[in-house]
């Protein structure tokens, strides 16, 4: 089957154990368990994309830069690099964070761009991207093509 389409776009979150607004008793334990799961996504043979990246549930957000630790980063980083799975830069939820971007470029990760197709009112927008091409430097070189 997967012969059949150029990519394959895989997304962590939500978790299918917990839902977005879900209250989350302990932050630590469940970035420990996102760190592994997507090390497992990049190691699925087949996934191209790791979409939504770095997003948090709704109770988290606030705490996305203390909470994405730099070892926590570079593990991710690493098994994306490694797994060779571009990393979506959303426009919607407006992450990764610029420093998880320049993070993941200077370890040779590629990019796409993304906007979660909610609907008609976010497509063809993707500003937050814009910006971080241009914040974080990025060059066609970082960009993934299928």
């Amino acid at each position: 089957m997967r012969k059949n389409y150029d990519y394959v776009i895989a997304e962590m979150f939500p978790p299918p154990r917990i839902v977005r607004n879900a209250s989350i008793p302990d932050p630590q334990r469940f970035m420990a368990q996102q760190v592994v799961d997507i090390e497992q996504l990049a190691a699925t043979k087949g996934v191209n994309i790791y979409g939504d990246a770095t997003d948090l549930p709704d109770p988290l957000k606030a705490d996305y830069d203390t909470l994405w630790t730099p070892e926590r980063m570079d593990r991710v980083i690493s098994a994306l690099k490694n797994g060779g799975v571009a990393m979506e830069i959303n426009d919607v939820r407006k992450v990764p964070s610029a420093a998880f971007i320049k993070r993941a470029k200077a370890a040779g990760v590629k990019f796409t761009f993304g906007g979660g197709n909610t609907g008609p009112g976010d497509l063809g927008r993707l500003s937050y991207c814009i910006d971080m091409v241009s914040e974080c430097a990025l060059k066609m070189a970082d960009i993934w093509i299928p």
